[in-house]
């Protein structure tokens, strides 16, 4: 689920419980406005959806792991 900052849900999608959480997130749209931030969890660590996303302006923050190659700069 894709929410705004107050908590609005702009976007969601229903996935079988077995499937891995990046999974939801290739499904839906974003439809999101230029220079959108995704938050997530360390689940949507993908390098290639981060770029993909990237390409349509939108900035996916997973968290990262403290040995991340690719830490997000502060």
């Amino acid at each position: 689920m894709v929410v705004t900052r107050e908590g609005i849900p702009v976007e969601y999608t229903f996935t079988p419980s077995s499937s891995h959480d990046m999974q939801g997130l290739k499904q839906m749209p974003l439809n999101l406005p230029e220079g959108s931030t995704l938050y997530a969890d360390a689940a949507y660590t993908d390098y290639t959806t981060e770029e993909m996303i990237a390409d349509d302006w939108i900035r996916l923050l997973a968290a990262r792991k403290a040995n991340s190659k690719r830490p997000h700069e502060p």
